[in-house]
């Protein structure tokens, strides 16, 4: 009845398009994260993001607006021309019964349901980059907040087998890296969740015993920034051997950590030369 209306094909194609493919990188970030193939980023991004996204993302927006407009203000009649028994294909006098009218109604009616079903899939794609980057905004922990709470309280005994008050005496730390091979916001949140899960990482050489508290990441300039909490004092030694290990996690992934002022690819791309550097403390 609609000529140009939405299908499941088209909704996800413009979905996607809009989006840079971040439902496909979300689907490859699954993937790693099964131990099924790593791939790291496949570099949508490169190809759809920036000025690219922001013209698809218009020429979608307008594409949207006119299905809707014609769903909505164009008379059901105009879409059919039916051919009445002893008329000719030329002629112009046929009358729509009653019965004709609602089958019509029922029609536009059902049109109007699959539009606004696959009108919600393709808003849903286009903007799933910035839902994630909301989402992680407001993720930095997956355990800090209530273990922080229990242990200042003095709820729960000590997990490493000390007393609760060696417990509350833990260092906190804020060191800060360089990931490299991000190329987009799913990129950013699959980085955040392999740093995330790196909890309770141990030194056994000196039974010193890091909790990864927060971590912020920003893919633009590979920026990885980490709130850490050790049972004494963080040496140089200790943050190589938690940048050895965070490396060979991310590597596994499809990303690689490096030193603060390490030059992504993203930004040898973009020829930009400025070095990302911390705050003093990003998590205030």
């Amino acid at each position: 009845m609609m000529r140009g209306s939405l299908n499941g094909a088209t909704s996800t194609l413009v979905g996607l398009l809009s989006s840079s493919c971040c439902l496909i990188q979300l689907i490859l970030n699954g993937l790693s994260l099964l131990q099924v193939v790593h791939v790291g980023c496949a570099g949508f991004q490169t190809w759809l993001g920036g000025t690219t996204r922001l013209y698809i993302r218009s020429v979608s927006m307008v594409w949207l607006v006119t299905l809707w407009a014609r769903a909505l203000f164009t008379h059901p009649k105009k879409h059919i021309q039916p051919q009445a028994k002893g008329t000719s294909c030329c002629t112009n006098d046929f009358e729509f019964d009653g019965s004709t009218e609602v089958h019509l109604l029922s029609r536009r009616n059902k049109s109007k349901l699959r539009l606004l079903c696959w009108s919600v899939w393709t808003l849903f794609l286009m903007w799933l980059p910035e839902g994630l980057q909301f989402l992680d905004s407001r993720n930095t922990s997956n355990v800090f907040p209530i273990r922080a709470l229990l242990l200042d309280s003095a709820i729960i005994p000590s997990s490493t087998g000390g007393s609760i008050s060696q417990e509350k005496e833990r260092h906190v730390e804020y060191v800060s890296f360089v990931v490299d091979n991000m190329g987009c916001e799913a990129c950013e949140s699959m980085v955040k969740r392999i740093l995330l899960e790196s909890q309770h990482h141990e030194q056994e050489d000196d039974a010193i015993r890091l909790d990864m508290q927060q971590v912020t990441v920003h893919w633009e300039t590979g920026l990885a920034e980490l709130q850490i909490s050790s049972s004494s004092s963080f040496t140089s030694l200790d943050k190589e051997n938690l940048q050895s290990e965070l490396d060979a996690r991310l590597r596994h992934h499809g990303y690689a950590l490096y030193p603060l002022g390490h030059i992504t690819k993203k930004m040898q791309l973009m020829d930009n030369t400025i070095i990302p550097t911390p705050k003093d403390n990003p998590f205030q």
